[in-house]
């Protein structure tokens, strides 16, 4: 089943296929054209902005007798760890236990060697026994070479039953002469979008209800050349009543003065309120009723409440835009969310650079934020917070949910936040200097403990915020008595951990093992094997938090301290007691922790055969398990 956790934080209208708009134009010669080439490994769909890309793919997978899944590619994929979120949950959507070990690399930090995760990825696609179709829309936003890479091996070697389709406005750095010469590809580009003279009449019938002459129809064919959009604009014009000699003499996805026109030709005959409320909505790629609101109001209650008939309401307004026809496209099915067309999207945001200052605009992503942050969107809030140039918020943020995600073992989510901020701000943010000490100890990176816990020490002493520094001070704590036992000052690990003990908050329970477990050791180091015990045992009936995941972790650690007493009874009864629980808690890294660890004590019983195959199975994942 897909992990719950993972799928948290994804956005997930980005996994909804767009829904049909109400005036489609029906295209059988186009998907009768890809049924018949369904037989490629891949479909390349490339033209520029506007010519019904996304509306044709979903139009034909309406047809197709096989499950498909669905995309929506924006610029924050560019990382492969999230990219790799994404795909995983676009095939999960439609086959909810496939991929499971391509998914438990991405708790891997750093991400293992590409070439590795692709040999596990198109294995597991391949296990996969029934054709479907996997959609990869606004696919031109992606630039980072190692995402082309993986598509690329992907199509080299396809998995059997996969199809793969890129909707781009721009061909992908993909080897598309091989592609070609070795008939692996399908394309449609833009003289294959082009509305012919009997799509326009019939569009032009659907959006403004009003007969237009053969005439005209040819007319518009040669001024807009097929261009589905600026069709849609020409109709929209015309529907709020621009004069038809105010129209430029051609309109072309190559005009952008064209299309800037109409935008703005149309907007002014809006309402000041419902033109400024796509203005300032513009700043989103996803729009929701609350998040409009919050938006245009900037986080603060309006004067007048909103009532069933308010410009004001954010519901009305999406049902407006629809109504309206006004180049908002659903996400999702119930109509919650939607998002502009890019091209419209593109020029309100223009508008909105020209009409408001950038103190303005500041404040208009700063209300996204917090909205997203007070709905659990991190990503989402932190991006906006810091456009806004809000860095104390964007910290706030990550602070609230850090100690979760540490326990949650998401240290490649917790190094994506890391990475959104400047360097200078993290160079100067206990929080965040905290998050990336942890995660050099977590790369197991020990050595430069010391120089990081000294940076943030004097970080600490310059700030002037006190709130949180008794949980940092136990966070340092914690870490200062791993370096003095692995030095072998037992007595000052023993003092570091009990003070990290008093300080730590109990929801950080992944510290509090860590606490414990170097007081453990550094007391059974002096002699004091019985209280030693009790720093693992105890915590069972002493730590707050008893869930499964702070259970399996404990009896990891304490598998260590058995193993250092040569006490090998209890460093099987400890593994066999954490492997049991792992099941239920995804840790593939504690299950792999357990196995490792009792198949030692086989191999030293002599059991070589179940320690060989214990071993083995560690082996067979090593990127998901510690380096021991």
């Amino acid at each position: 089943m897909p992990d719950q956790e993972s799928t948290t934080f994804l956005i997930q209208t980005k996994l909804n296929r767009p829904p049909l708009p109400v005036d489609l134009v029906p295209r059988p010669r186009l998907t009768s054209w890809l049924d018949q080439r369904r037989v490629h490994p891949l479909t390349l769909i490339s033209a520029p902005a506007g010519y019904g890309k996304s509306t044709l793919i979903s139009c034909w997978l309406e047809s197709v007798d096989c499950p498909s899944a669905w995309l929506s590619l924006d610029e924050r994929d560019n990382e492969l760890g999230g990219f790799l979120g994404y795909f995983i949950a676009a095939v999960q959507s439609i086959f909810p236990s496939a991929l499971p070990e391509t998914q438990a690399l991405l708790m891997v930090s750093p991400l293992p060697p590409t070439s590795a995760i692709t040999n596990i990825l198109i294995n597991e696609l391949n296990q996969i026994d029934e054709p479907f179709i996997l959609v990869f829309d606004d696919y031109y936003l992606i630039e980072t070479q190692t995402i082309h890479d993986l598509l690329n091996d992907i199509l080299l070697h396809p998995p059997r039953n996969l199809h793969l389709v890129l909707g781009t406005r721009e061909d992908p750095p993909l080897p598309l002469v091989t592609l070609r010469a070795n008939s692996k590809v399908t394309e449609i580009r833009m003289q294959d979008l082009r509305f012919n003279q009997d799509e326009i009449q019939k569009l032009y019938q659907s959006m403004i209800r009003t007969p237009i002459d053969r005439s005209t129809i040819s007319e518009l064919d040669a001024q807009s050349e097929g261009w589905v959009t600026g069709l849609r604009l020409a109709a929209l014009a015309l529907h709020h009543r621009i004069g038809r000699d105010t129209l430029p003499g051609e309109i072309s996805a190559h005009n952008q003065y064209v299309t800037e026109y109409l935008i703005t030709e149309i907007l002014a005959k809006q309402t000041p309120k419902l033109s400024d409320y796509m203005l300032k909505t513009s700043i989103l790629e996803r729009l929701c009723a609350g998040l409009c609101k919050a938006v245009y109001f900037q986080g603060q209650v309006p004067v007048v409440e909103e009532s069933e008939d308010s410009d004001f309401n954010g519901v009305q307004f999406l049902e407006w835009l629809q109504a309206s026809n006004l180049f908002v496209i659903p996400l999702d099915d119930q109509h919650q969310w939607f998002r502009y067309h890019h091209l419209f999207r593109n020029i309100l945001q223009q508008e909105l650079v020209r009409k408001l200052g950038a103190e303005e605009i500041a404040k208009l992503h700063a209300a996204a934020g917090h909205w997203y942050a007070q709905n659990g969107w991190i990503e989402e809030a932190l991006n906006h917070l810091l456009a806004a140039g809000d860095t104390s918020a964007a910290i706030e943020v990550v602070s609230q949910h850090r100690y979760r995600m540490m326990n949650a073992n998401r240290w490649p989510r917790l190094e994506r936040w890391l990475n959104l901020f400047p360097s200078m701000v993290v160079e100067s943010s206990a929080e965040l200097w905290m998050l990336k000490t942890w995660l050099a100890y977590h790369r197991g990176l020990w050595s430069e403990l010391p120089a990081l816990l000294g940076q943030l020490s004097s970080i600490i002493s310059k700030s002037s915020e006190q709130d949180g520094t008794k949980s940092l001070a136990g966070e340092i704590n914690s870490l200062h008595s791993l370096i003095a036992y692995h030095r072998g000052a037992a007595e000052e690990a023993i003092s570091q951990a009990r003070m990290a003990l008093e300080n730590l908050p109990a929801e950080l329970w992944i510290v509090r093992i860590l606490a414990r477990s170097y007081l453990g050791t550094s007391l059974l180091a002096t002699g004091d094997q019985n209280r030693g015990y009790d720093a693992f045992y105890g915590a069972f009936r002493e730590e707050k938090i008893q869930n499964n995941e702070f259970k399996s972790t404990l009896l990891m650690a304490a598998c260590y301290y058995h193993w250092i007493s040569a006490d090998l009874q209890s460093t099987a009864q400890a593994a066999r007691q954490s492997i049991a629980i792992c099941p239920e808690t995804g840790y593939q890294s504690i299950l792999g922790y357990g196995k490792y660890n009792l198949g030692r004590v086989h191999y030293q019983q002599n059991d070589l055969i179940t320690a060989e195959r214990l071993f083995t199975s560690v082996i067979a994942k090593p990127y998901q398990n510690y380096g021991d």
